[in-house]
C-alpha cells in the first residue's frame, strides 16, 4: 500500500467534481462511515484514507447544508434520495467495491430520516469514529473557522474578515463539538455498534499508520489500488490558535480559582472539615484518564469542576439520603460525587466491562463502604427494564439523555 502524495498540486477542485469519480463501475463490497465532529481532523483522515486508492473517495456526500450534496444530485440527475446513493456507489466506489463517507451526527441523522433504506444499501458498515483529545484546541479551531468560513484549505469563503478572540464562541463551540461526539457514542450504545476508533492526535503524529490499521480493518491491504489523485490537506492551525488556547485556559482557570474562593468564603463546601471534593479526591481524580491529562493541562479539571458545580454541588440537597442511579459512571467519578454529597446509595451502569473493573478498584482503594453502592456492566435500556418504579431518587445522565 502507497499513499499517493499531491502535497505539489493546489487544492482547487470541490469533492463533488468528476474529478474524484472513478472510471469504472465496480459492485459493493463494504462500505466505511467516518463518524465525527467538526474540526476533529475527519477531512484530512478522508483525503488520506482516499490517497490509498483503496478506500473510495470519502467526503460529506450526505451533508444537504453544503453545495456539495446539491452538486452532486444535479450532476447524477438523481431523482430521489435512493437514486442518489445508488449514484454514489457507481461513481465513488474503488475497484475492490469499498465505498466511503465521512458525516457529523447531525448530518448523518438528517439524511438517515429521508432515507431510512441507506444502512441497509451500504452494509456491510464498518465505523471510524474520530474525536480529539483536546476539546480546547479544537474549539478553537472551530471558533477560527466560524469567523473565517474556511472549513479547510480546500474551502475558502469569499472574504478574510479580521480574526479577534472570542472566548463566548470559543466555549459555545465546545459544547457543540462535545454535543456531536455525544450523539454518535449515544447512536453507536443503542445500536450496539463498536467503532474503530482514531484520535486527532494520533492521526496528526504517525498518519502512515492510521491509515494503514484503517486499509487492514477493511481487509483491503492486498486489493489493487485505483489511480485517483486526491488533493493533499493543508493544515489550518497557526501561531494565532496557540495564542487563542493560552488565553482561554488562562481565564478558565482564574473563574475557576475565583469559584474556588468564593466558595471557601460562603462555608459551601463539605460539612466535613476536610476541604472540598476536589481536595479530598485530588490523587483519585489526577488519575481520571481523560481530560486532566490534556495537551492543555488543567482545563479538563476545571470542565470536570464546573460540571460538578452544576450537577452536584447546585443541587446538593437532592442527595441527601437519597438512592442515586449513575448511567455511564465511568472510572466512577460522578458515583464518588453523589455518595460524598449525602446519597445512601448509588447503583451505576456502564457498558464498558473495564470501566466497570477500574470504577469498583477506584472505590475498594479509597476505602468507601461496599455496601453503599454497586457497579453493573449493562446496556443502558437492558438495565432499565430491570428497574422498578420509583427505585431510585436521583438519576445522573451526564452526556447520554
Amino acid at each position: 500500500m502507497q499513499m499517493k502524495s499531491t502535497a505539489d498540486e493546489k487544492p482547487t477542485r470541490p469533492m463533488s467534481d468528476e474529478h474524484f469519480d472513478f472510471s469504472h463501475a465496480a459492485p459493493l463490497r463494504k462500505s466505511y462511515i467516518i463518524a465525527s465532529s467538526a474540526r476533529s481532523g475527519s477531512t484530512y483522515l478522508a483525503r488520506s484514507l482516499a490517497q490509498t486508492g483503496l478506500l473510495g473517495a470519502p467526503s460529506e456526500v450526505f451533508n444537504s447544508a453544503t453545495n456539495q450534496m446539491q452538486a452532486l444530485m444535479s450532476r447524477f440527475e438523481a431523482f430521489s434520495h435512493a437514486d442518489y446513493v445508488a449514484k454514489l456507489i457507481a461513481h465513488r466506489t474503488s475497484r475492490n467495491g469499498v465505498f466511503g463517507t465521512k458525516a457529523h451526527f447531525h448530518q448523518f441523522e438528517a439524511f438517515l430520516k429521508k432515507y431510512p433504506a441507506l444502512l441497509e444499501v451500504l452494509a456491510p458498515i464498518t465505523y471510524i469514529y474520530i474525536d480529539r483529545r483536546d476539546k480546547v484546541a479544537q474549539a478553537v479551531s472551530m471558533a477560527k473557522a466560524l469567523q473565517m468560513d474556511q472549513w479547510s484549505s480546500q474551502w475558502r469563503g469569499s472574504s478574510r474578515p479580521t480574526l479577534q478572540y472570542d472566548r463566548e464562541l470559543i466555549a459555545k463551540s465546545m459544547s457543540e463539538v462535545e454535543l456531536q461526539d455525544a450523539r454518535w457514542l449515544r447512536w453507536f450504545e443503542l445500536h450496539g455498534i463498536t467503532p474503530f476508533r482514531v484520535t486527532y492526535e494520533d492521526l496528526i503524529a504517525d498518519p502512515a499508520a492510521i491509515v494503514r490499521s484503517v486499509v487492514e480493518r477493511l481487509g483491503v491491504q492486498d486489493d489493487e489500488p485505483d489511480d485517483l489523485n486526491i488533493p493533499a490537506v493543508e493544515k489550518q492551525g497557526d501561531d494565532t490558535n496557540q495564542e487563542w488556547i493560552e488565553r482561554f485556559v488562562r481565564e478558565a482557570r482564574a473563574d475557576a480559582e475565583g469559584r474556588s474562593v468564593a466558595a471557601a468564603g460562603d462555608g459551601s463546601h463539605s460539612s466535613t472539615g476536610k476541604g472540598d471534593f476536589f481536595d479530598r479526591y485530588d490523587g483519585f481524580i489526577k488519575r481520571l484518564p481523560e481530560g486532566t491529562n490534556s495537551a492543555t493541562g488543567f482545563v479538563g479539571a476545571i470542565r470536570l469542576r464546573r460540571r460538578y458545580d452544576a450537577l452536584i454541588a447546585q443541587n446538593r440537597a437532592l442527595f441527601g439520603n437519597a438512592r442515586v442511579l449513575d448511567f455511564i459512571s465511568l472510572d466512577g467519578f460522578w458515583s464518588l460525587a453523589a455518595l460524598d454529597a449525602g446519597a445512601t446509595h448509588v447503583l451505576a451502569v456502564e457498558t464498558s466491562r473495564r470501566a466497570v473493573e477500574a470504577a469498583t478498584t477506584n472505590f475498594v482503594d479509597l476505602g468507601i463502604d461496599p455496601e453503599s453502592y454497586r457497579f453493573i456492566n449493562s446496556k443502558i435500556f437492558a438495565a432499565l427494564e430491570r428497574f422498578a418504579p420509583e427505585q431510585f431518587d436521583v438519576i445522573l445522565c451526564k452526556g447520554f439523555v
